[in-house]
């Protein structure tokens, strides 16, 4: 008798093959969602269910805003300089090089941030794996060689 999960764990390959379209749509739907989608919850449970459902239409129409500026932006500095391909040149194209260093580093930063706290989340998720496998290991220990 398999396993009721085989299915699952028996993806086929040509799903999974290098650079093909749908390992595109779901890198792209892990990176929209990413953990934030963790916090709809509780976001619903402290706003209440119309409170919450204001809030999210009003952060996707401000989102949705934003990304229309932008790519309003990214089309008319083409059309002036078509050699613009990324964010940060069109800032430069736009405001100067300081304004490029600028966003750069603040790129930097907030990836940074994003990598420190998954691994936060992951010594948060595995020391008590490690603790409930090895008793004997020291919990800050633990944490320090995770993180």
């Amino acid at each position: 008798m398999s396993h009721p999960t085989a299915p699952l764990l028996s993806v086929p390959r040509r799903l999974l093959c290098h650079g093909g379209f749908w390992t595109a749509v779901f890198t792209t739907a892990n990176a929209a969602l990413g953990a934030g989608v963790l916090a709809y919850p509780v976001a619903f449970r402290d706003s209440g269910m119309a409170g919450g459902t204001l809030l999210l239409f009003a952060f996707a129409i401000t989102a949705s805003l934003c990304l229309f500026t932008v790519l309003q932006c990214m089309s008319r500095t083409q059309a002036t300089n078509p050699s613009v391909r990324d964010y940060t040149k069109m800032v430069s194209s736009a405001f100067g090089t300081k304004a490029e260093v600028g966003v750069t580093l603040l790129i930097l930063l907030y990836v940074f941030g994003a990598c420190w706290g998954y691994l936060v989340l992951l010594a948060d998720t595995v020391t008590p794996m490690i603790l409930k496998l090895h008793p004997t290991f020291n919990e800050g220990l633990t944490r320090s060689i995770i993180q």
